[in-house]
């Protein structure tokens, strides 16, 4: 019988496993000895596991020698990765190793047959068996995970609320994550963030034409929305920026607030494109901006935000961002004399939903207060420049304001009905509605389920809608 093997889910039926190979019973055990003067031999200080090996000779079938050099190629586009990947051997179906190629293949040709070793290290020694899921949906007593494995293992719990708390809590017999806080005898839980106003592409309701230009640029043309993205159909005309620009009353005027805008701009050398959000005060006058320009000639896009008072204009960032395109959003949040404004990239999941994989915060302090106009309306504004070819991609897929509330002597909530909380134990990552999460206590660590049951206590139980918890078992 021919075996082989799937990496990253992946079996390529002209790979065959030949004998030979190098796969040990369990990842090599590092034993850090301590050597103490007049003493024979030595004391055991520690104990680690190394990473794992292995060393597998495969064959290439091919169809003759040029096909085999073919597939060589394939071979390396297949498995030459970036980061570890699963790894399963049809001769061991039940279990997953995750690893990445190390070395070279040097492959030896023997007619239209091509014999070489592929090296592979796990970074992580375990490999791992049986997938669990499980789904609470009543927390009145303890739940209990089982690891059926020879080694601890990572959770992931993902918990949907059912109504507003202050704090989350998975507390086991020996491990504890909290985030939020708990509110005292002598406290009050409150919102911390009121909406004042959502854009989210399906329509143009409460959008007119702003009072204002758009920098170093005219108002032209007109923006649509398509249901999912706010869009334009045509640019109008202008020597330099041009294209249309909106603006829209906030529900309440906010001193503190949160702006927050999602973006989507390709990336063509050929064109010039700009998407900007503007916070304006009652009086419609700029007092910030948040945008993504597409550079010219050398294609790629920039990054700006930026702080102003009248004629006092001050650029908190203007950098190249280190992605081609952007697909993401962008923040200015401020708090008294506190700005923090931030830049995430996203991705797309297999199932359509969004995560963020690259984020970057540039904390401001307005100490002389420059910048402390109160946040009235959000203009909005997509432009290209010139004559040049009109944008394939520069889209505002949402734009949110939030006023920040304080209250003394009150804790704030950390999420409301619907909200998504997971905490992946493995990557040692906590997320909020696929957003990074950074609330945790200050005790609280990440954990591993150990060897056999393990218990744990979750609270507030009533503010929780459901809880499931994924895991593997692990194996030396």
């Amino acid at each position: 019988m021919l075996f082989s093997f799937s990496f990253d889910g992946i079996k390529k039926e002209y790979v065959i496993c030949e004998m030979g190979k190098r796969r040990s019973a369990f990842a090599p055990i590092k034993r850090n000895l301590l050597y103490v003067p007049h003493r024979p031999g030595a004391l055991i200080e520690s104990t680690t596991r190394d990473i794992r090996v292995i060393e597998q000779p495969i064959t290439i079938n091919g169809k003759d020698r040029y096909d085999v050099r073919r597939l060589e190629e394939d071979l390396a586009d297949w498995l030459i990765t970036s980061d570890s990947k699963p790894l399963i051997f049809d001769d061991e179906p039940d279990r997953i190793y995750y690893a990445v190629v190390d070395g070279s293949l040097d492959i030896e040709d023997m007619a239209r047959f091509g014999k070489g070793t592929i090296t592979f290290i796990c970074a992580d020694p375990n490999k791992y068996g049986e997938y669990h899921g499980n789904l609470y949906t009543n927390f009145t007593s303890p739940i209990l995970l089982r690891n059926n494995g020879t080694e601890s293992t990572p959770p992931s719990f993902r918990f949907v609320l059912s109504k507003p708390t202050s704090f989350l809590d998975i507390i086991g017999d020996e491990d504890y994550m909290r985030i939020g806080q708990p509110v005292s005898v002598d406290e009050t839980p409150f919102n911390k963030y009121t909406r004042l106003l959502t854009g989210n592409g399906e329509n143009m309701t409460g959008w007119s034409s702003a009072l204002f230009s758009p920098d170093g640029g005219t108002n032209s043309g007109t923006m649509l929305a398509d249901g999912y993205d706010y869009y334009v159909n045509d640019f109008g005309s202008g020597a330099s920026w041009h294209g249309p620009t909106l603006s829209r009353s906030t529900s309440q005027v906010a001193s503190d607030y949160l702006v927050r805008a999602y973006f989507n701009v390709g990336n063509d050398s050929k064109q010039r494109a700009r998407t900007e959000i503007y916070l304006l005060n009652s009086s419609s006058e700029v007092i910030g901006k948040i945008a993504v320009v597409l550079r010219k000639s050398t294609g790629g896009v920039d990054v700006e935000i930026n702080l102003r008072n009248g004629q006092n204009s001050k650029y908190i960032v203007s950098k190249d961002w280190k992605y081609s395109d952007f697909f993401g959003y962008m923040d200015i949040m401020k708090e008294g004399q506190k700005f923090v404004m931030s830049i995430s990239q996203q991705g797309i999941n297999g199932d359509g939903s969004n995560y963020t994989k690259h984020k970057e915060e540039f904390p401001f302090n307005d100490l002389n207060n420059e910048f402390q106009a109160d946040l009235a309306a959000i203009g909005m504004h997509i432009g290209t420049h010139g004559s040049s070819p009109t944008p394939t991609k520069a889209r505002i897929r949402l734009v949110e304001a939030s006023k920040i509330n304080q209250q003394s002597k009150g804790v704030p909530y950390i999420g409301d009905v619907g909200d998504v909380f997971e905490f992946n134990m493995a990557s040692s990552a906590i997320k909020k509605n696929g957003e990074e999460f950074t609330k945790k206590d200050f005790g609280a660590r990440f954990f591993h389920l150990k060897k056999g049951d393990n218990a744990f206590v979750v609270n507030p139980s009533d503010a929780i809608a459901e809880l499931k918890v994924d895991w593997r078992d692990a194996y030396k």
